[in-house]
Order: C-alpha cells, then structure tokens, then sequence
C-alpha cells in the first residue's frame, strides 16, 4: 500500500483502489491526482487515525515480522506517524503516541477477516470479538469514518506472543483502563479493572490442539497507592459503597464473558495488604463467586508448595480439545488470579496452572516443562515491562519450586526500580497509555519547570514534615505532600492524582 501527502490532499491506494481526502476539511475527493513528487510511503496497513489535541494523525505499519504459521501471527516491527491536518504539531503529545505505541508489542493475524482479539476458543465457535482486546479500537473506526471504508484495517492486540514448539502463549492486553502501576490500580468508574490481561497457553500435540485461557487483573474496587506510595502503609481505600458498585460491574461483564470462573486471590491477609484483601474477600463472598486464598510467601518456603497448592484448586478445571478442526472438549471454567500488581505472584501461580492442567491430558517430557516454563518467564517479563516498566520479580519460582538467595536480591533490586519509576516516569507512561487508547480527549498540557520544581520540592518535604510531627498520622502527612508537592512526582495529565479516599466522600456522610 502507499500514502502520498502534498500541503492539501492526503491518499492511500493499494492497487486496486485510490482514497483521496482534503487535509482541511477532512472530505472524500472523487477528481484529484496527486504528483508522484509529492510525499511517500509504503507501507502494509493502517493502525488508525489519532486525535491529538485537535490534530489527526494517521499511523502506519511499515514493517512487521512473523510470530507462527498458526492463525498466521504477525507482530508489528516498526511504524511511522504522520500529521494528515494542517495546524501546528505539539510536540509533547505527539512524543507521548510514539512512546505509547512503543511501550505494548503489538500483533495481528494476517488471515482474511480473522481477529487475533478473538481467542482460539471463542473463533471456533464462531463468536465476535469484545472490543476490550483490539488496542487499535479507537482509531481504527476513526480511519474507517474519514476515508469512509473498513477495506483497509485490521484489528491488533497488545501483549504478549511467542512460540516455542509445541507451545505458544498468547496474551492479550485490555485496553479499557490502562495505563502504569502505581497510578492504575483498582477498576475505573466502569468496572474496568487495571492490568486486566487474557492468557491464553496453546499446546500442539500431532492432530489435537489444546487451548486454556486464565485472567489476571486489580482487584476491582476502588483502592490506589498515587506516588510517591509509603511502603508501609496500606493502600488507600474509597467508600465501600462505590468499590461495591465498581465490584459488581466488573463482576456482571466478566461473568457475561467467560460464565463459570473461579478466583485464587494472592494478596496478603496480613500486614498492608490486610485491608485491600479483606474488601476483596468479602465482595467475592457477597457475589456468591469462589474464591481461594494462597499465600504465596508461605508456600514458596516449601519444596513445590505452590504447585502442590494450585494442583488442588484446579481439580475439577478443564481445558480445550481441538482434534482435526472438530472441537472434542470446550473450556468450562476460567481462573482470575490477582496479586497487588497482577504481575509476579500472579505469573508464577500462572505459570503452575498452565503446567499442571495439560499434565491432566497429556504427560509432558522434562523438555516440554523446561520450554513451557521459560515462555512463562517471557511471559511475566514483558507483561510486567509493559506495566511497571521493569522486568518481573520471582522469575526463579516460574522455573523452579523454591526460592534461592540470588533471585531474592535479584527481586530487591527490581523493588528499588519500580520505587525509583513510580515517581520518574510512571506517569508519562500512564498518559501514553491514554495517547494510544484515545479512551479521553487528547489535549495539551505544559510541564513544570525546574525553579518551581525544586520550590515545590522544598517546601512540601518540610511542611509535611511539620505535619508529622504535630499530628504523628503518616498518611496524613503523606496527603499534605501530595497536596502542596503534587508536581514534583511525575503524574499522569489525563487521569486523576487523587487517593481513592479523596474522591468520594465517606459513607457515612
């Protein structure tokens, strides 16, 4: 395919077809030609069409490479952005859609009208795809509106995908609520759940095909931890009404989605995360949905703990059976695993569902395991850089049955990392996130500059200094920095910086 641009006409052709359309008012031209002299590109297909402030700019796929001859997966390589209106680029906005588009590896099926959003269960069966898992949603029907034609697009995913005879993972990446670790926690004011993310672990054995899909995803209440985040405090809770509402819509559309599920909560029921896993327990309960709570700190203290744990939650779970093309046995029931972050205890408990449900249908060699194993690792790596910006802790629970020393540190490190993002580039990351979704209006916004940074800086430290001090309450002092020092932490522009116990008033008022 090829897109010219001149000063006023902007035209995609792909041999069979030429669309024209004026870059001022946006409408179809039938009788223009533009000058082959003109700008151009090649390319192999449009991601979509993205509004920044009031600018359009369309995005195209220059390259991509492939990922499997199953269902034809390709992964997008590399792409280019272009202004298609008139008016003046701002440059911060349009750095935040390349950093945006660079942050998820991207992916599609090259197969004629076939979605890679769809999951392998769901396209046998024949069913649509949920918008939640085509990243380019937005965009994509802003193309088709403009040049007035679906011909041209294809729907991508955002995740993670890799093959490793005989298996392959495919994880999928919501595109409802994202956005960076600390500023994404909970489930937005629609239920949408932070980090929600479909795998699903495919395992070719001759003619039969098996395909089983787990969730992860926050907790769906009302609850934060804004940086800079107090390791040792608790995170913050909103009113129980709200995180009751949110609950319940999440619960209304998962349960649509994926009918029988059951969930194996990770957060602790000690220390700081008490609080969070208590309201988490007692929705489940309310919602009549099983739950089953593991300690993952425990368990890991034990030769083979975890997966002797999952082995017993996951007795009576099934999976997929495609043999020849015929469906011989369908997924019944689906697993929500969550830890704080959804990212390092939820992959190794993961990884251990994944093993030990094929090993109910088919005995897998020590090769098998070994490759299974470090496509989970690969999984959790990229899933948790697309999240916390850095690679995964508890790596060496995936590939073995009990913690060493060296992983630890290796773990601490990775803490210090994540401490250090939260308040360097997690919010840059979360406006991003917002770029390429395009879920709220893109439009400009200026940053701070270094004298009032270091002002801010000084005088929130020492007045929430003083705060502690007269009132002892760490949270307090805590609101009282955010307040007056908000700016100082880079924070997200299109999303709210408040606590979840800032944004509502309590219940009982």
């Amino acid at each position: 395919m090829k897109l010219i641009l001149d000063n006023n006409y902007v035209s995609i052709d792909d041999e069979n077809q030429t669309i024209i359309i004026d870059r001022k008012t946006l409408q179809l031209q039938n009788n223009t030609k533009l000058n082959d002299q003109n700008e151009k590109y090649d390319f192999l297909f449009p991601l979509g069409i993205y509004k920044l402030n009031d600018e359009l700019y369309i995005v195209i796929v220059t390259e991509d490479s492939k990922i499997s001859n199953f269902r034809n997966i390709q992964k997008i390589e590399s792409y280019k952005i272009i202004q298609i209106t008139t008016g003046i680029t701002d440059n911060n906005i349009y750095n935040l859609l390349k950093r945006g588009l660079d942050l998820c590896s991207m992916y599609y099926s090259k197969n004629q009208n076939e979605n890679l959003a769809i999951n392998y269960q769901d396209f046998l069966q024949g069913r649509k795809s949920r918008g939640e898992f085509t990243w380019n949603k937005v965009p994509m029907k802003r193309f088709q509106d403009i040049f007035k034609t679906e011909k041209f697009t294809i729907p991508v995913v955002a995740g993670y995908v890799s093959y490793n005879d005989p298996f392959m993972i495919i994880a999928r990446r919501s595109r409802n609520f994202a956005g960076a670790h600390y500023w994404n926690r909970g489930a937005d004011e629609n239920g949408h759940p932070a980090n929600f993310i479909e795998s699903e672990e495919l395992y070719f054995k001759n003619d039969k095909i098996y395909s089983y899909i787990q969730l992860r995803g926050s907790i769906p209440a009302l609850w934060s931890q804004t940086p800079p985040e107090d390791p040792f405090l608790p995170p913050a809770l909103g009113p129980l009404s709200e995180s009751k509402r949110r609950f319940d819509l999440h619960s209304k559309k998962f349960l649509k989605n994926y009918k029988n599920v059951k969930v194996i909560s990770l957060t602790s029921d000690k220390n700081r995360e008490k609080s969070l896993t208590l309201l988490y327990h007692n929705l489940l309960d309310e919602n009549n949905i099983h739950y089953k709570h593991m300690n993952v700190n425990e368990l890991q203290r034990v030769d083979g703990g975890i997966y002797k744990a999952v082995d017993e939650e996951l007795k009576d779970s099934d999976l997929l059976v495609c043999e020849k093309g015929i469906v011989k046995k369908c997924q019944t029931c689906y697993t929500r695993t969550n830890c704080l972050s959804c990212l390092d205890r939820a992959n190794v408990v993961q990884s251990n569902a994944g093993e030990i449900i094929l090993s109910y249908f088919e005995k897998l060699t020590e090769e098998e395991i070994l490759k299974l194993k470090q496509l989970w690792v690969d999984h959790g790596n990229a899933i948790s850089y697309q999240y916390s910006l850095t690679g995964a802790q508890r790596t060496q629970m995936t590939l073995s049955t009990k913690a060493v020393f060296a992983a630890d540190m290796k773990d601490n490190y990775m803490r210090v990392k994540r401490l250090l993002n939260e308040v360097s580039i997690e919010g840059k990351a979360t406006d991003a996130y917002c770029v390429v979704t395009q879920d709220t209006d893109i439009v400009s916004f200026k940053r701070i500059g270094w004298f009032k940074w270091l002002f801010l800086l000084i005088f929130s430290f020492f007045i929430s200094i003083f705060v502690l001090i007269v009132y002892r309450d760490r949270r307090k002092a805590f609101h009282t920095f955010k307040k007056y020092g908000g700016e100082v932490v880079d924070h997200p522009h299109y999303r709210t910086t408040l606590e979840a116990d800032e944004q509502y008033p309590p219940d009982n008022k």
